[in-house]
């Protein structure tokens, strides 16, 4: 049986690589970097109710800058399939950010005449004279698409869940979905890979109902699920929604453990 003994400690080491304690207090010693303050993707929906909606993009640095900078909000439009003018436009792309301040955030357009519920994707990159960009959450994808919204008188938040990992089955278990308030088709599971999963692949009891890999799953418009979830050590994944049988089919990775692998998911509507 193909199983990791170790958790990885090497994840949590990162974190204090540019730190220092004085008089009790941490404080970060490395270069600082920009990069967005809500992850890499975000998503738009226009469900007709309104010709466009604004809404701000956030941005962040590692540590509070010593002097006034300003950072802009770029298109990259190779990798985007929206188009600026048509799809969206920017309300505000250049921002100055005063000295001590850790976060800010642009204004962008977006339309919902043209949206389509396959979704279009805009690419976005910061740019900055003073402050070098992070190598984390460096670019931000913003998929604009219109309204799809499941039934959800009818649709199943009772779940058996199995999972694979390492060539073999872990043990089962069952989750509740809960609907997220305000994002579409969104739901919120308290462990994707069951609360025991690290105690079956560590073969060690004592990591039981640790580490559960709780995350948000989103079903897209066109049957695609994305797992959304925070943290370093929970990385998310995607699959599919058959509409048809209620089965969610998700593969997911993870920085838990020293060794990367990836685990499938399969979620079966409780008969």
């Amino acid at each position: 049986m193909k199983k990791f003994k170790i958790l990885s400690l090497l994840l949590l080491s990162v974190v204090f690589v540019n730190c220092s304690i004085s008089d009790g207090q941490k404080s970060y010693n490395g270069d600082n970097a920009l990069f967005f303050g809500k992850g890499a993707t975000q998503k738009v929906i226009l469900d007709g109710s309104e010709e466009s909606v604004t809404l701000p993009i956030e941005f962040s640095t590692v540590a509070a800058p010593k002097s006034s900078y300003e950072v802009k909000l770029v298109l990259d439009a190779e990798n985007s399939t929206a188009v600026e003018g048509v799809d969206f436009d920017f309300v505000t792309d250049v921002v100055t950010v005063e000295s001590g301040v850790l976060t800010g955030a642009f204004s962008v357009r977006y339309y919902d005449a043209p949206s389509v519920t396959e979704g279009k994707k805009a690419v976005f990159t910061l740019e900055s004279a003073t402050i070098d960009t992070a190598v984390f959450k460096n670019t931000l994808t913003v998929t604009i698409t219109k309204s799809c919204q499941i039934d959800l008188a009818t649709f199943p938040l009772m779940y058996d869940v199995e999972v694979y990992a390492f060539s073999e089955q872990a043990p089962s278990h069952q989750q509740t979905f809960t609907v997220v308030s305000g994002q579409e088709n969104t739901f919120k599971v308290n462990s994707m890979w069951g609360p025991n999963f690290v105690a079956w692949a560590t073969g060690s009891a004592s990591y039981e109902g640790q580490f559960v890999y709780p995350a948000n799953i989103v079903i897209n418009c066109d049957n695609t699920v994305d797992v959304e979830t925070t943290g370093t050590q929970f990385l998310g994944g995607s699959g599919t929604y058959d509409p048809e049988t209620g089965i969610i089919d998700v593969v997911i990775t993870q920085g838990v453990f020293t060794s990367p692998f990836d685990t499938q998911v399969i979620f079966y509507p409780v008969q």
